[in-house]
């Protein structure tokens, strides 16, 4: 089993290395570090979000995903604070969600993925309420999905190979991009690699040209591009470190799952993209013994170019669990727990250059 840290470097272009040197540890691949202070802590308890997930922006509102809320699913206030709307009921009943959803912006409309009753529907505010109005129904969008438009996705997909493919809402392939076959975890079979590819983000440019991803747990980074919504190509990958692999055990009768070492260090945790940058909230910490992250944050972003060249490391003064970029303040915001759940804000004026 190869289990020695290296980087390989997979491009059609020789740049995107700027000539420097690796290493396994993904913080030492940038020159230029930037600590960054708060502009505003926001107490999200104030506002009855106890236990957000993920966060949207959208025509000047914070909109959030709620994992253990008994009322709603998805709450909001307005990113200046003067407003706040009710929660997105949960449920069974047609205009009500509940499961596994994905809350995601398309077309600058606030979207709720419904995987459960393969559904997407289009959120608004109406007299400080959210409402729902269906904008897809019979659709076969899984929960692993980044929206192109409408129409089109992009998925980390696992079928009969692990791969990234270009779907449309019945799970059509349009286009799709094997996983890089020249990195230590193909010497596993494809079920196996579920275990860990699995857990991976994805982000896209806002003008759906560029994608990249990063995986959970394993220090690998992909860099793409996407031509006229209906084609995927792979440019740049770098892997910095392999998982750390204890076993190899049976999972539900007929499938392989990768156990890790206790020590396996967890890489991507969140991703977001800007007009030229895509950014990486990155851990770099271990597990501990009981074989799950002491916690689920972290407080090093790593900015790249779209054509994987890596351009700034920020380092910020409290640890997120996700984030978003605001491009219309250039504010980026993230989820942290203090110890209970607040949105942290910082100003990229002179960052995002």
């Amino acid at each position: 089993m190869r289990l020695v840290s290296f980087v390989i470097v997979v491009a059609l272009f020789l740049s995107a290395c700027n000539n420097k040197q690796l290493s396994n540890n993904p913080l030492e691949h940038f020159e230029i570090v930037k600590e960054l202070g708060t502009k505003r802590i926001i107490d999200l308890g104030d506002y009855d979000i106890l236990s957000p997930r993920n966060i949207e922006v959208c025509n000047g509102w914070y909109f959030f995903r709620e994992v253990n809320s008994a009322d709603a699913t998805v709450k909001c206030i307005s990113t200046d604070l003067s407003k706040n709307a009710k929660g997105l009921p949960q449920g069974n009943g047609p205009w009500e969600v509940v499961g596994r959803t994905v809350l995601c912006v398309i077309d600058d409309t606030v979207r709720v993925i419904d995987s459960n009753h393969k559904r997407i529907f289009s959120v608004y505010i109406v007299n400080d309420s959210l409402r729902i109005s269906l904008a897809k129904e019979n659709c076969l969008v899984n929960t692993t999905s980044i929206p192109l438009s409408i129409d089109r996705y992009i998925e980390m997909s696992r079928i009969d190979s692990m791969m990234y493919r270009l779907v449309d809402t019945q799970g059509n392939t349009i286009s799709k991009v094997m996983y890089p076959q020249d990195v230590s975890l193909n010497q596993y079979n494809w079920m196996a690699q579920n275990s860990i590819y699995m857990n991976t983000e994805i982000a896209c440019s806002p003008d759906k040209k560029h994608y990249a991803w990063g995986v959970m747990y394993y220090g690998l980074f992909g860099f793409g591009e996407i031509t006229n919504t209906d084609s995927l190509s792979l440019k740049t990958v770098y892997e910095y470190f392999p998982p750390k692999i204890k076993d190899l055990v049976e999972h539900k009768g007929d499938r392989l799952r990768i156990v890790t070492e206790d020590d396996n260090i967890t890489s991507t945790i969140s991703c977001e993209g800007t007009e030229k940058y895509v950014l990486f909230l990155y851990s770099g910490k271990p597990y501990n013994n009981n074989g799950r992250l002491d916690d689920w944050y972290a407080d090093d972003i790593l900015i790249y170019k779209w054509d994987g060249t890596p351009y700034k490391r920020l380092k910020t003064n409290k640890r997120m669990a996700s984030i978003k970029y605001d491009a219309e303040r250039n504010v980026l915001c993230g989820i942290a727990y203090a110890p209970e759940a607040v949105l942290v804000e910082y100003d990229m004026t002179g960052i995002l250059d």
